[in-house]
């Protein structure tokens, strides 16, 4: 929980006292990912680090074909299903959020301004060099509607469809961000715990609701939309945790596993995120096929650390703490590599396999050392001088009983 120091009557707030006050609250994004700190599931960190690396899976399946034509012949390269890893980001941030709020941002602007500052810094680079790597190169640049869903998220400008953000890995975090705003709105009136309750029943009467919708506004079907729903799945999970007990833990995710195994395969291709975004009916296949066992596997991997029966490996929570940056690094990533490989790389297929990856990872990590992190411990630096002046200059007027306005 943040706290400010009261002054006493006659002393003024300061900057340099605030960040003196900053000083001792430690960030998770500077913390070393493999330790992330007291208050993180690590099992949850891990599984975010799972989900960044179903993504990177999905996309290496075209370079590693062109690479060396008999991988197509390789059963895991078939797939395009590593897009679950979207669907599965989003229940845990469901998961994460509500704990956060419950723990640290209790307060509106508190909640907004840092995950705006989490969130933005980095993304904002992606999306800024994007555009000018496709304005320089190919001369073009995105319609005014996709340019405002890369900066400002949500899509307020489209008519009838999702206009594709700069970089099309946006689309994800448009979601993401509604989320946090729903979030916030819902804070002016209840408390953390309380918002984890009511923001779930929000999306889940929302959602079948607007299939009534008929008119030709995007955005009223962006706000109820199925996808929204793995965020109420990461809710209920954080109000629910302390009933799964080991023996429910054990249940839910060989349900999970084997709902992801079976049901999965054979859900055809759900993958394009256009798709998901725009089709509703498709969105709706894609929410119980990913969705669900996505949201039983997260339950199943909280209970299991809760209960002590089993936390993951410290090198799946290690990439977990730089998951962010890989999702955003590794298209970038794919595309050096494939391009390195083209000038008389060996095109050996188990290598190419583990080159890829290996690859997005390192680079990843580059990324979240030199870019992520100090970005986004200045951005949260910014966030609570924003935050803590407001807070502190409401300690202030309390105990003396004088505003400004009134000297």
């Amino acid at each position: 929980m943040q706290r400010v120091t009261v002054l006493t009557t006659g002393e003024t707030p300061t900057y340099s006292a605030l960040t003196m006050e900053m000083s001792t609250q430690s960030t998770d994004v500077a913390r070393d990912p493999a330790h992330p700190g007291p208050d993180t599931v690590e099992n949850i960190q891990a599984l975010r680090g799972i989900a960044a690396l179903l993504v990177v899976w999905a996309h290496i399946k075209s370079p590693i074909e062109k690479l060396c034509p008999d991988a197509s012949n390789f059963p895991g390269a078939q797939s395009v299903h590593g897009a679950i890893g979207v669907d599965l980001f989003f229940v845990i941030s469901g998961f994460v959020i509500s704990l956060t709020a419950c723990k640290r941002h209790h307060r509106p602007n508190d909640f907004i301004l840092a995950r705006l500052a989490r969130v933005s810094p980095l993304y904002l680079i992606y999306v800024l060099l994007f555009l000018a790597a496709k304005g320089a190169l190919l001369g073009k640049t995105d319609s005014f509607s996709a340019i405002w869903n890369g900066f400002f998220y949500l899509p307020i400008f489209d008519w009838k469809d999702f206009s594709w953000p700069p970089g099309g890995l946006g689309w994800s975090l448009s979601f993401e961000m509604w989320f946090y705003v729903v979030f916030t709105l819902l804070l002016f009136v209840q408390p953390p715990k309380k918002v984890a309750t009511i923001l779930p029943l929000l999306f889940i009467v929302g959602a079948p609701l607007d299939i009534l919708y008929r008119g030709d506004w995007y955005f009223p079907t962006f706000m109820f939309h199925p996808l929204t729903l793995n965020f109420a799945f990461g809710c209920i999970i954080f109000q629910l945790q302390r009933l799964i007990s080991g023996r429910v833990t054990w249940c839910l995710l060989v349900i999970g596993m084997l709902w992801a195994l079976l049901i999965t395969r054979h859900s055809g291709d759900l993958s394009y995120p256009k798709t998901a975004a725009a089709d509703y009916a498709e969105a709706w296949i894609r929410l119980l096929y990913w969705g669900v066992p996505c949201a039983l596997i997260a339950a199943a991997l909280v209970g299991l650390e809760r209960n002590r029966l089993f936390v993951m490996p410290s090198a799946l929570v290690w990439v977990g703490g730089i998951s962010y940056s890989l999702y955003l690094s590794h298209q970038a990533s794919i595309e050096l590599l494939a391009r390195l490989g083209a000038h008389g790389a060996p095109h050996n297929r188990a290598l190419l396999i583990i080159a890829f990856p290996a690859f997005c990872i390192f680079n990843a990590w580059l990324c979240w050392k030199w870019v992520e992190r100090p970005l986004t411990i200045k951005a949260q630096g910014w966030a609570r001088l924003l935050s803590q002046g407001g807070l502190a200059k409401q300690a202030v007027t309390a105990t003396t009983g004088i505003s400004r306005r009134q000297i």
